[in-house]
């Protein structure tokens, strides 16, 4: 199992509306796509704050399209979007720390 493997787990767990596991993955993947274009835009040789607008713009529509209009899905989004930044939460905590390790083994907590 992966880190990422784990932290959907741990997400689809801790998620408080029942929405399907690849809504929960769709949602993560679009935060951690942001996350990383983030991370990349501080660290070139000089800050990039427009990429991080981009960022944003895209998380926003992508979430959106995930969205349908759907209340139980909104929750999702909004519970991830939480947790995830959230390091005072075991999910919080364990994204920080594994966030560039998303694809490596998962070695407990």
């Amino acid at each position: 199992m992966t880190n990422m493997r784990h932290l959907i787990e741990m997400l689809i767990e801790e998620c408080p509306v029942e929405v399907d596991e690849r809504t929960i993955i769709d949602i993560f993947e679009a935060i951690h796509k942001k996350e990383w274009k983030y991370f990349c835009s501080y660290m070139g040789d000089y800050d990039h704050p427009s990429e991080r607008v981009e960022a944003d713009d895209e998380l926003e529509g992508t979430l959106n399209r995930i969205a349908k209009d759907n209340n139980n899905i909104r929750k999702a989004i909004d519970f991830e979007l939480e947790t995830l930044d959230d390091t005072s939460s075991e999910i919080g905590r364990f994204y920080s720390a594994k966030f560039h390790h998303m694809g490596d083994d998962f070695e407990g907590k």
